[in-house]
């Protein structure tokens, strides 16, 4: 009996050791016989294949968590409201509003009002002097810096579980998106051209962080993923701008099987087809060479950087070169450059719709999917009908995220509305506009977030919504008339205009811009041979644009009270510079006002 045991035992072992060299066999085969990036190793490959295996499975089941908690969206929402008041009943905001014994969304609707952000600047200046549970138990991970968009930076305090909210119900969800929506975009062993920079934080005496807490190079974990990106790690290291896109557009276009090309918003990725427009003829030395910046280092990339830049390019390349030359010089789009680009992801409405017309011309035949609905508050919504049946990029408001509430759009420009003025989100109407109102897991309650969205539908409890503009962006008062920035933007990229320019600005300066107009700042992206065979083209053309937008805009213009738009041609690089001005907050004064900016 015994003897039989040790013989089963090594039957057993001799086909366990096949069958562990079979499966790792198949793995090896699927793994060959898939689509490859350039510069990927049997190491970073595999890490790949593993990684989107798993995310595959991750994403389609967070996916269907989705789906469902939206079907139940009303009592979701109020378990987690719930939530968000039981931690309030321990915190210094909670016992200075009276949040002490709030449980139900009735109750907290009559006794709290909406807030805006000077509502919290108290309790924010108690965070930064180092107090602990001020609007949220514990202290937040950092304080997150918003992007300025509405004025001056403004300060939200993070916590580690609104990364891993964003991280969760986001990302792994809008994996299973592209799972299913872009065949091969995460099947295949194809490297994606992500564009983001380093961002600068600070640290308080009490080692509070303060900065920007978008992903970027110096987020946690941002290095372990660098198998599937086209650029290494010396590129985002590189803290200049244009520096950082020469980089990054050297490596996109080495890899010719390049699978994905995504930024956080539609103009970061024109700015990286501008970049290569305008650098063709070095990219293209650097290429073959096998060796960047061949001619001249610029200023502030350490001699480390560029060695690792030259190394991570692995050596000449001359069939390539002589490709992208070609391909350049014919103004080849993205879908010729990368015959198998899958997808491109970014954010593509509201104030970016201009800059995603001129995207698309740049693309060809590449699809852009706009996969999230987020502020530094945090993750709002995910898109899960990347088709666009609604003709523009749209969001399912997620209902495990924040807890939402929906302001008509007449109220906009009131300071103080009434408390009972916002609607749950499970009672929106399709077809109706309304402010975003949330209560999120940083601390903040009903605060007006800024943002207008309409709503296209109901996803079981949950709205569908299509991200449209900020509250408070208008354009410059020439008559009485009140034109928001989205409906500037809109004419714009309804414009012929809009495919030939990097940016445009609405700048109002009495007594130096003469006449009763819009003056329009507008940076072309180098087609224009003479800018003035175009300009009185662009000028009615766009002005009929915002006539047809805006009915009370084209009033004054039959009637003689306002002129025709007027165009202004800035120099290539201005609004680089501009930016990088405007960052400093310190000489914002010194400016025009400025109404719309694409």
């Amino acid at each position: 009996f015994r003897s039989r045991v040790v013989v089963m035992r090594q039957h057993v072992a001799t086909l366990t050791k096949w069958g562990i060299r079979g499966f790792v066999g198949c793995v090896l085969y699927d793994v060959s016989s898939r689509e490859w990036s350039v510069r990927h190793t049997w190491e970073t490959a595999l890490k790949q294949y593993a990684l989107y295996a798993l995310m595959r499975i991750a994403g389609r089941r967070q996916l269907q968590q989705l789906i469902s908690d939206a079907e139940n969206g009303e009592e979701v929402q109020r378990s987690l409201l719930a939530e968000f008041l039981q931690r309030h009943q321990d915190t210094l905001y909670g016992q200075s509003h009276g949040l002490q014994g709030v449980v139900t969304l009735d109750i907290f609707r009559r006794t709290h009002p909406i807030t805006h952000h000077g509502h919290y600047a108290d309790y924010i200046k108690k965070i930064r002097e180092g107090q602990q549970n001020v609007l949220a138990p514990g202290r937040p991970q950092m304080l997150a810096m918003t992007s300025g968009t509405s004025g001056s930076p403004k300060l939200v305090p993070h916590t580690e579980e609104v990364s891993k909210i964003f991280f969760q119900r986001g990302v792994i969800a809008a994996i299973g998106v592209l799972d299913e929506a872009f065949p091969g975009s995460v099947n295949e062993l194809q490297r994606s051209a992500k564009l983001t920079f380093r961002t600068e934080k600070r640290e308080l005496e009490n080692g509070l962080a303060v900065g920007s807490n978008s992903a970027n190079p110096s987020t946690r974990g941002f290095k372990s993923m660098l198998f599937a990106y086209a650029s290494p790690m010396a590129a985002y290291d590189l803290y200049g701008e244009q520096d950082a896109l020469y980089a990054h557009a050297l490596f996109a276009l080495k890899d010719k099987n390049l699978g994905i090309m995504e930024a956080n918003f539609a103009p970061l990725l024109c700015m990286l087809f501008d970049a290569m427009k305008e650098n063709k003829r070095h990219l293209v030395q650097d290429l073959r060479n096998g060796h960047i910046w061949d001619r001249h280092l610029p200023e502030n990339v350490p001699q480390a950087d560029r060695a690792a830049i030259d190394a991570a390019l692995g050596g000449p390349d001359g069939p390539r070169s002589r490709e992208v030359e070609k391909l350049l010089k014919s103004g080849a789009t993205a879908s010729e450059l990368w015959p198998n680009l899958r997808v491109v992801m970014a954010t593509d409405g509201g104030s970016f719709q201009a800059s995603a017309r001129r995207l698309k011309e740049l693309l060809g035949d590449v699809e852009i999917y706009s996969p999230f609905y987020a502020a530094t508050e945090g993750l709002l919504g995910i898109n899960i009908f990347p088709q666009r049946p609604f003709g523009v990029s749209t969001y399912l408001l997620d209902p495990n995220s924040m807890f939402f509430e929906l302001l008509p759009v007449s109220y906009r420009t009131v300071e103080n509305p009434p408390a009972d003025a916002p609607i749950p989100a499970w009672d929106a109407q399709v077809g109706e506009a309304y402010e975003i109102i949330v209560t999120t897991r940083g601390g903040f309650c009903r605060y007006r977030l800024g943002d207008i969205v309409r709503v296209m539908a109901m996803f079981g409890k949950m709205p569908v919504v299509a991200v449209e503009e900020r509250a408070l962006h208008f354009l410059p008062s020439l008559h009485g008339e009140r034109v928001a920035e989205a409906v500037f933007l809109k004419a714009l990229a309804e414009a012929p205009i809009s495919k030939r320019i990097r940016g445009a600005a609405v700048v109002e300066e009495p007594g130096k811009l003469s006449g009763a107009r819009y003056h329009i700042f507008v940076e072309p992206d180098g087609t224009m041979k003479k800018t003035s065979d175009f300009q009185a083209d662009d000028e009615r053309s766009l002005d009929e644009a915002l006539c047809n937008e805006h009915e009370v805009y084209a009033s004054f213009r039959r009637k003689g009270a306002i002129q025709s738009i007027q165009l202004h041609y800035v120099q290539a690089g201005t609004f680089a510079t501009l930016r990088h001005v405007l960052a400093n907050k310190e000489v914002a004064g010194d400016f025009p006002p400025v109404g719309g900016s694409q």
